[in-house]
């Protein structure tokens, strides 16, 4: 039993220094109490079990478990909102309600993302030979050539087609799209709906050649007609076509990162433009010549890169394009958790006052509209029923809305 005590000790010593070592986004002081009652339970239990067996191996393979499992606890991350690893929003703690729908989901998404030792996993996951030359990892696909792919859930079964849009599925995007058109028509607000395409939609050439798509269409195809069949002439734009395009000049996403780049966003919003022009004549379409080259070079892309816990950030060689007017909206991970600000804009006085209520692909897109904005605000949410956030949009009273959700979360 002294044997089996100093082993003990010695483990809970060795847990200390890693609490201590380890760059983690923990609380090292909650963590080192948790060590310190996770131990002296398990010691507890081992005098049970040494007192009724008198079987070391019992008490050794047991001790083993515990010692395991009380890892991902003992580095649970608390405190951050942010990954230093990843550069993105981790999952917050849910309301605790067990009659709330998502509950259960929001918890696990919770508990994934903060569970302890998860970076150095990720690390691991990135180095091991197999699986960096085949991965479908947690987060990211390896591609040819360089290219890397998010891989949010079983996302790579969206781009096969083995998860596609069923009846059902539909069904319930078309309630939602018809919710929020009658809160804006409601509340005199106008609304236009941007869907930008996936990057594995764009780019299928680089993709994982050992995950083979199913013959057929496509699953942002049978969005697309299902949404233009069924809103005809009510400024959804699926602007797949331009897109394409677009793609035969200029690499319009980045590589190494999951968003589409400033010529993709351009790309994008020559769609966008006119379409907010025909509903308010006063909105400035940015032509051509006002476009720029400009150095982006202080924004960090690579967000797969980072997933994959690489330090060495590989630089984007890819030339930025910007409106002449450098004021370039700053939509920063931390808004992701549904902010709203407001800032004035270039636009006439008779220009409308727009609100992006959009995810992460708004981030390159939003410089090009708010030139022909006369304010411009943002509220950077994934929800998407905008009755959850009507306090927050008719205390602005903005005149439009642009509605843009990247194509992957419409299959959630």
């Amino acid at each position: 039993m002294k044997k089996i005590t100093l082993l003990v000790i010695l483990i809970y010593i060795i847990n200390l220094v890693l609490v201590l070592l380890i760059d983690e986004d923990i609380n090292k002081l909650i963590s080192i109490l948790f060590i310190s009652i996770i131990y002296a339970a398990l010691y507890i239990c081992i005098i049970k079990i040494y007192r009724k067996t008198k079987r070391a191996d019992n008490i050794l393979f047991f001790a083993f478990i515990i010692i395991i499992t009380m890892q991902g606890l003992i580095f649970f991350n608390y405190k951050n909102t942010v990954s230093s690893i990843e550069n993105r929003v981790l999952a917050s703690l849910p309301e605790v309600n067990l009659f709330h729908e998502n509950f259960a989901e929001e918890m696990d998404a919770y508990i994934n993302d903060r569970i302890g030792l998860r970076n150095e996993a990720v690390k691991i996951y990135g180095i091991i030979p197999y699986i960096k030359d085949y991965n479908i990892q947690d987060k990211v696909i390896k591609g040819i050539n360089g290219w890397l792919y998010l891989n949010d859930g079983d996302s790579y079964l969206y781009y096969q087609g083995v998860k596609n849009y069923t009846d059902e599925k539909l069904e319930q995007i078309k309630s939602n799209i018809k919710s929020n058109m009658e809160f804006c028509e409601k509340n005199n607000i106008k609304l236009i709906t941007i869907i930008p395409p996936d990057k594995t939609t764009v780019y299928p050439e680089y993709y994982n050649p050992y995950i083979k798509k199913l013959p057929g269409k496509t699953n942002y195809e049978i969005l697309k007609e299902f949404i233009e069949n069924t809103f005809p002439n009510k400024n959804i734009i699926l602007p797949y076509n331009e897109i394409i395009n677009a793609k035969q000049d200029k690499v319009i996403y980045f590589s190494k990162d999951s968003h589409w780049n400033s010529y993709g966003a351009y790309s994008g919003y020559k769609v966008l433009a006119e379409a907010i022009a025909e509903v308010f004549p006063a909105y400035k379409i940015i032509s051509e010549k006002d476009i720029i080259k400009c150095d982006r070079s202080e924004y960090t892309y690579n967000d797969l890169e980072k997933m994959l816990g690489i330090k060495n950030i590989t630089k984007d060689n890819s030339t930025d394009i910007c409106p002449k007017e450098k004021n370039i909206l700053d939509l920063r991970y931390e808004n992701a958790h549904k902010t709203i600000w407001w800032q004035k804009s270039y636009g006439s006085k008779d220009a409308p006052k727009i609100l992006l209520v959009h995810d992460s692909f708004m981030v390159e897109l939003a410089p090009f509209i708010e030139k022909g904005a006369l304010a411009i605000g943002s509220i950077w949410t994934y929800d998407k029923d905008f009755n959850k956030i009507s306090d927050m949009i008719l205390s602005f009273k903005p005149d439009l809305i642009i509605w843009e959700r990247v194509e992957r979360l419409w299959a959630d």
